[in-house]
């Protein structure tokens, strides 16, 4: 935050939507609320929802490399029922495999099987 203020009017309109983002996150968690991390299936596309008076959870476009069309391809499928794969919510959701990484890394893909194949052996 140090570093962005510093920039002052040189700062990007990029760094500047990030300054007012972690303000919000540095504010909230001066008050107690923790962040849930992103779940495909109970993350918004861009909103940040309450579970509870002290938790948060970060919403779908908050991962890098994931932006708000993906993020909308991903709920719009949800509604057709759970993913059975990393495959699946490819498939099914348009999105790309870096994309599918990227949430897998963060854990927001749970215990899904990276395909939808089945090991004989």
């Amino acid at each position: 935050m140090d570093h962005i203020r510093s920039l002052g009017k040189e700062a990007s309109q990029k760094e500047q939507d990030l300054l007012d983002s972690l303000h919000v996150i540095y504010e909230a968690m001066q008050r107690g609320i923790e962040f849930l991390p992103v779940d495909i299936y109970e993350s918004d596309v861009y909103k940040f929802i309450p579970t509870d008076e002290t938790h948060i959870r970060l919403p779908l476009d908050s991962v890098k490399g994931l932006g708000r069309a993906a993020a909308e391809k991903i709920v719009a499928a949800r509604a057709d029922g759970e993913f059975i794969s990393g495959d699946d919510l490819i498939n099914r959701s348009g999105v790309s495999k870096a994309v599918v990484q990227s949430l897998r890394e963060l854990g927001a893909l749970g215990d899904m099987p990276e395909t939808s194949q089945m090991t004989l052996f």
